[in-house]
């Protein structure tokens, strides 16, 4: 794709149809700069020939920009279909894992009438056996042995059942002890005191009064939640989920009396490939749907508080910069009717020089031509020129005018430094809350950690600085900004947002390098002396790869929607990976623990949410 458009970043930064106007960095790089004005049209020089923008130059780009999009989706589709789904075909065929061997039931029912309960596991085995024996029937596959006794199929059982959040519970529990067990080792060398070991004692002690005040029933009494269930052949895995295929769907769940799926008392079960035992989340089985989807409903609200605040601070620079513009909007800059006369040469505002402009401080004008000419000057000038003009910035001329469109770009930057410290922000608070969620695989939660930062930090980056400068007739009071992508939406918010992406491109990365670096430096002068301090010290952290993700999607789909009005960002994308590849490879080589075996869904999942953005 950069090479694609490169025709086009080339015509935009050697554009001057926009340079007198430019306020911000990178304000001339954008779509409406292209070409010079000869004062009929806008046109392009190559050479000694001369092509006109709109009939020559605006059809080619817009093909090289078309093909740049087909070569984005087809390279998506590619990592989609092939290679993804080849390299994990290629990984699980030189590896075996229980994984291999191993389904997930649900859909259960919680709990059997009578003494059936107490047999759960014998009863659900029993029910397995016989859709196994049914599917290996159909496919012609032998079910008895060679004495004509019923083959086995099913190796074990592990029924989840519902403490009601006591495996959590136990989880805090034992960090306590293990903190009041470390203490009081040290209280026995003498390297802390008696009265910070009795703390962290009493913090163990009031957890275990919290956990035992829990009211849990007994174990063959609690309900089932799941099951995972281990065969003793891969072959009878697959027919086993074959058998179940029906019911994969919540539809066809309900509708199970439709078809020949047999029921485990009145339940239509679904079945699924189990996830690795060290990708589960043990300490988050017995949380119940319904306190999950709660959390989710809680977690929705506090992202969008948050991204409301956002866009509150943008909004007030936004109001900033519409003030300073709704007060040169009352000076009469165009009108040639009002004149005045500087020794012996005539000026309106429409052909102020230089010199009557500097003349106008030591003569006694009328206030509208002092005040109101000088700044139509300073406006034609332009920040750059003014600031580059010795005369200008020694003179009181345009101090005004210079103080007011500086506060303007003050606003614009700091509403860039908002959008980067939220990201930030917000990067931290989703992963917070993505485990507040309680999900049951680790698998599920970098996938939805990589989900919930990538909405929020591209709502942040790419949308609210978008809706915040449109302009909503009912809403004209707050939204009285821009009705299209007009030439000075590009001057302003165009600019605004190649800033927060050369910023964006480049801070998450080295800030993870940093984090790295610091870890380094805690192991050489920690100072720590217990066997566990130790320990904690230089096991190094894990690698953030869905946060990895998240940052590089958001960069990834902001220039695919925003370059074709803005092909710089096909630049700053390229730094973005090329910074991206080198500290992460580092940060995971270098500092990071040995990752977990996991399920490949969050590479699919990332692909599915760069074609989606890239359709919309």
């Amino acid at each position: 794709m950069s090479v694609l458009l490169s025709p086009m970043v080339y015509f935009t930064i050697t554009g001057d149809n926009m340079t007198d106007r430019a306020k911000l960095p990178f304000s001339t790089a954008t779509l409406p700069n292209i070409g010079s004005s000869n004062g009929t049209a806008r046109v392009v020089t190559l050479g000694c020939d001369t092509f006109a923008v709109s009939d020559d130059l605006a059809p080619a780009l817009a093909w090289l920009d078309a093909v740049a999009v087909v070569v984005y989706f087809g390279w998506l589709l590619w990592l989609l279909y092939h290679k993804i789904p080849r390299v994990e075909r290629t990984l699980d065929a030189r590896s075996v894992t229980p994984r291999d061997f191993a389904v997930e039931v649900n859909g259960l029912p919680p709990k059997l009438s009578g003494d059936q309960h107490s047999q759960y596991s014998a009863l659900l085995e029993e029910h397995l056996e016989e859709s196994i024996r049914c599917s290996r029937q159909k496919a012609d596959l032998r079910t008895t042995d060679e004495n004509g006794h019923q083959l086995k199929f099913v190796e074990s059982i592990s029924l989840v059942r519902d403490y009601r959040g006591k495996l959590l519970a136990s989880r805090g529990r034992a960090a306590k002890q293990r903190s009041a067990r470390l203490l009081e080792d040290k209280f026995k060398e003498g390297s802390v005191k008696e009265v910070k070991r009795d703390k962290a004692v009493a913090a163990y002690n009031k957890a275990v009064e919290k956990d035992l005040a829990l009211k849990v029933p007994a174990h063959e009494d609690a309900s089932v939640v799941r099951a995972f269930v281990t065969l003793r052949t891969d072959l009878d895995r697959d027919h086993l989920i074959f058998h179940y295929r029906m019911t994969q769907f919540s539809m066809l769940r309900l509708a199970a009396c439709c078809h020949k799926t047999p029921l485990f008392f009145g339940k239509a079960l679904k079945v699924g490939v189990a996830p690795e035992p060290s990708d589960i989340m043990w300490e988050n089985q017995d949380i119940p749907l319904r306190s999950r989807n709660l959390r989710k409903a809680l977690v929705f609200l506090i992202a969008l508080g948050m991204l409301l605040i956002s866009g509150a601070l943008e909004a007030s620079a936004k109001r900033v910069e519409k003030t300073v513009k709704d007060k040169q909007e009352t000076w009469n800059c165009d009108n040639s009717s009002q004149v005045f006369a500087v020794e012996d040469q005539v000026f309106s505002a429409v052909n102020l020089t230089l010199e009557a402009a500097l003349h106008l401080e030591s003569q006694s004008f009328p206030s509208w031509v002092s005040v109101e000419f000088v700044n139509c000057f300073c406006k034609s000038q332009g920040i750059a020129t003014v600031m580059g003009n010795e005369t200008l910035q020694q003179s009181t001329s345009c101090e005004a005018w210079l103080s007011e469109e500086l506060t303007v770009v003050g606003a614009s930057i700091g509403a860039t430094v908002v959008v980067v410290v939220v990201n930030v922000v917000l990067a931290t608070v989703m992963r917070a809350l993505a485990k507040f969620e309680r999900p049951l695989s680790v698998s599920a939660l970098q996938a939805s950690v990589m989900t919930k930062v990538f909405v929020a930090m591209f709502i942040n980056t790419a949308l609210v600085i978008v809706v915040v400068n449109m302009y909503i007739g009912p809403l004209k009071s707050f939204f009285d900004g821009y009705t299209d992508f007009v030439p000075d939406w590009y001057l302003t918010v165009g600019a605004a947002l190649i800033l927060t992406m050369l910023t964006n491109s480049v801070s998450p990365h080295l800030s993870q390098l940093a984090k790295a670096c610091f870890a380094g430096l805690q192991q050489r002068f920690s100072g720590a002396l217990h066997r566990e301090e130790l320990a904690d010290v230089y096991r190094y952290a894990e690698f953030d790869m869905p946060q990895h993700y998240a940052v590089n999607l958001v960069v990834l789909v902001t220039v695919v929607v925003y370059s074709p009005g803005m092909p710089v960002l096909i630049y700053i994308g390229c730094v973005n990976f090329v910074v991206s590849s080198l500290t992460d490879k580092y940060v995971l080589l270098r500092a990071s623990c040995m990752p977990p075996m996991i399920s490949a869904d969050t590479a699919p999942g990332a692909c599915g949410i760069g074609l989606f953005a890239g359709g919309a």
